[in-house]
């Protein structure tokens, strides 16, 4: 009777948790497509872009397919499937840009290996792809500490920190140590059994589809400052140069865009771009490895990063300039680092980890938050599990030797971090701008003209009911159309079902969920946090805000998941997951951070230019009527500051560093420079502004009224030079005495 009654309970249980899984993807999966895909973006789904550019992308997979499941050799295969994705390169203009960029990061990698391999201890062989990881640290830390001494010594321009990639790329040539990345992954692929295969494919056509995007796809934020490094970030000689920007975009972590300056301002937007797609690449290796490491299995492991790999915020940051794809790579290896060393006792990870964290904190804002969340998992494992800290910092005799070389990379990079620090304590008197502006005065720094001592928060926070609060969960994970920075850049809710599902067989079976949840409990901080931003910030925050969080609790929940289960089960589970993947790629593919959908409509022509930028600029400034504009500015051929108002996007592209007044009275900002007509002269005369660039029209600059009042002065000086264009004119103030018109000023009150 009791075996019969258990086996009467086990199998309501099943029958309840299948039920459930298929009832929740099912409900998913519709809200997705209701709410979003016909609701939002009907009309992204039947322009050319994306129906002929989507067919393009599905007869490749297809193609790909067959060709595994083929009898040629896996050499064969691997060789046509390559093949394939450089004709589909340069069909879309960026095969240039790509090779450019994989080939950099390939010396980078290579640089890290070849320090790593001054460490006669270090196995290559067994470290399978971690010995990738390793080098991308190290790599990027003692490339950065070079570029900083150039920097330094006035010798950072592009064409130094190129002549001095080039000479690491050659020396690395010559002291090859291990795998190269691509290597690697192409050995990966050829060793791979069928359905693994057909993941890996999967994930080279996410892949191509963010390369082909860098054409079409130029969101905001890129456009303000990620893409114009030789305008926002380098000076005459290197980054520490003043530019006479303002907006505190412009002095945070910069590490990611000055790791890519070697690839920067080469004519073309898709060398940065690409940049990020390489980052998505290596990013989806970190998710892999991390399955693998934790002994999901290899077919669980790339098929998990292929349903991980498709939520829309994760792959279309890969072509965005922004630095979220980049962060994210850093924290997860942080937390692999953390992990693995919990777990084995390694202190190298432990090392691994801290010079990863210290990259972390120049990388994106959202490190502040999510670094700290990290290591309070950390200490939640210690706690729990009563881990000696003597035990686990425990180093043997034998250990020390290897251990002093590990340090000595340590030390490296973070002397990088206080370089990064000085260059933003030089420029704004603080070592992190906006944040701590309190602590930092304490301590005894003082914020530079024109900075704020107590910038205004970044993220903005409301005070909601629990009936609003309850709308806004349901509106963030299926119905999130009102939410702009939510929709175009949608999280999914993949991760929110495997939270329910696990919460499920925590009720079934908490003392087998509780054996092992621990990495979920590594998690806990940054499931709070997920709740709390979501629940207090406006429009659930951005969706590009939870990407690190998204692929760790993703990875968590799947591992407690899947040891729960027995094998049957977690096949099912598995066939549910995967579910997730069409409506995922479908919602990924007609969306982006910059609103535009699909790749490119088809085209067969190989002799297009890879370098497009140029011509698609000049189209949207005769569209947006400040082409004479952009010409008069191009014919000074000197970099000169612009401040003005209007349709950024556009404006930001212009031959000039341009500043928002709009922006300028903001949070970005300083809102006392615009509201004052004094301190607007005042900070005219310190940005060394040269053009005002304005819309016929009044816009958001009309509601400062210290900058409308010099305008108005201004455009009524005889000497001032006026080029009038179809939506916008431009003041040049090259002649304009600034004390005539503070004298103006004076008289007119």
């Amino acid at each position: 009777m009791k075996n019969s009654k258990y086996f009467t309970v086990n199998y309501f249980s099943i029958l309840v948790l299948l039920s459930l899984s298929i009832l929740l993807v099912l409900c998913f999966n519709y809200f997705s497509v209701s709410n979003i895909l016909l609701k939002i973006y009907k009309w992204h789904l039947v322009q050319p872009e994306s129906v002929q550019g989507g067919l393009e992308l599905i007869i490749l997979f297809i193609i790909m397919i067959l060709l595994i499941m083929s009898k040629a050799s896996n050499r064969g295969k691997s060789f046509i499937i390559l093949l394939l994705a450089l004709i589909y390169l340069k069909l879309h203009q960026v095969l240039i840009p790509t090779i450019t960029v994989f080939l950099y990061f390939e010396v980078i990698l290579a640089f890290g290996r070849y320090i790593l391999s001054r460490n006669k201890n270090y196995d290559f062989n067994e470290a399978g792809f971690r010995q990738h990881f390793d080098a991308f640290l190290v790599g990027i830390s003692s490339w950065c500490l070079i570029a900083l001494i150039f920097s330094g010594l006035s010798m950072g321009s592009f064409s130094d920190l190129r002549l001095l990639t080039f000479v690491i790329g050659i020396f690395c040539l010559f002291n090859l140590k291990g795998n190269l990345f691509f290597i690697d992954i192409l050995k990966k692929f050829n060793n791979a059994r069928k359905i693994e295969k057909f993941g890996f494919s999967y994930l080279l056509i996410l892949i191509l589809t963010q390369l082909a995007k860098s054409n079409t796809a130029i969101d905001y934020d890129s456009a303000w400052y990620g893409l114009r490094p030789e305008l926002v970030l380098i000076g005459e000689n290197s980054f520490f140069d003043n530019l006479g920007l303002t907006m505190f975009v412009h002095y945070y972590s910069k590490l990611y865009e000055f790791i890519l300056i070697p690839i920067s301002n080469l004519g073309d937007y898709s060398f940065i771009l690409n940049s990020t797609t390489f980052m998505l690449l290596f990013l989806f290796t970190i998710i892999y490895s991390f399955f693998i490491s934790l002994k999901v299995g290899s077919r669980e492991a790339i098929l998990m990063t292929c349903a991980i790999g498709s939520i829309p915020a994760i792959t279309n940051m890969g072509s965005s300039a922004k630095t979220d794809i980049f962060f994210t790579v850093l924290f997860l290896l942080v937390a692999y680092y953390l992990w693995n060393w919990i777990n084995s006792k390694n202190n190298v990870y432990f090392i691994f980890a801290i010079i990863g964290t210290l990259l972390c904190l120049h990388s994106k804002v959202t490190s502040f938050l999510y670094i700290p969340l990290l290591y309070s998992g950390l200490i939640l494992i210690v706690f729990i599990y009563k881990y000696s800290v003597k035990d686990i910092f425990a180093i043997q005799r034998k250990e020390l030797i290897e251990l002093n070389f590990y340090m000595k990379l340590l030390v490296t990079t973070f002397i990088v971090f206080i370089g990064f620090c000085y260059r933003t304590y030089s420029l704004t008197g603080y070592p992190f701008y906006p944040f701590l502006g309190k602590v930092w005065n304490i301590i005894g720094f003082q914020v530079k003209y024109p900075f704020l001592e107590n910038p205004q928060n970044i993220l903005l926070t409301n005070t909601y009911s629990l009936k609003e609060v309850i709308q806004k969960w349901y509106n963030v994970w299926f119905n999130p159309g009102d939410y702009p920075l939510h929709v175009s850049v949608w999280p999914g809710n993949l991760t929110l079902f495997l939270f329910i599902l696990f919460l499920i067989l925590l009720i079934f079976k908490p003392k087998i969920a509780a054996l092992h949840s621990k990495l979920l409990i590594f998690c806990i901080p940054l499931l709070l946090s997920r709740i709390y931003l979501v629940t207090i910030t406006e429009n659930g925050g951005d969706g590009n805000y939870y990407i690190p969080t998204m692929v760790l609790l993703s990875i968590g929940f799947v591992y407690a998941i899947f040891k729960i289960v027995n094998p049957k089960i977690k096949m099912f589970i598995l066939v549910c997951i995967l579910m997730f993947i069409p409506f995922q790629s479908t919602i990924m593919f007609v969306t982006h951070f910059s609103w535009s959908w699909g790749t490119s409509a088809f085209s067969y022509d190989l002799t297009k230019t890879d370098f497009e930028t140029n011509s698609s600029k000049e189209i949207k400034f005769n569209i947006e009527g400040m082409k004479e504009i952009n010409e008069y500015i191009k014919n000074n051929k000197e970099i000169v500051n612009c401040l003005g108002d209007g349709v950024e996007q556009t404006l930001n592209q212009l031959s000039c560093r341009f500043e928002n007044i709009a922006n300028l009275g903001s949070r970005y900002g300083n809102h006392n420079i615009v509201d004052n007509a004094e301190n607007f002269i005042e900070y005219l005369n310190w940005a060394n502004v040269r053009y005002l660039i304005l819309p016929y029209e009044n816009t958001g600059y009309a509601e400062h009224n210290g900058s409308q009042r010099v305008i108005n002065i201004i455009k009524e000086i005889q000497t001032v030079k006026k080029i009038e264009d179809g939506r916008y004119y431009l003041l040049d103030l090259k002649n304009v005495d600034l004390d005539l018109v503070t004298r103006e000023l004076a008289n007119s009150q």
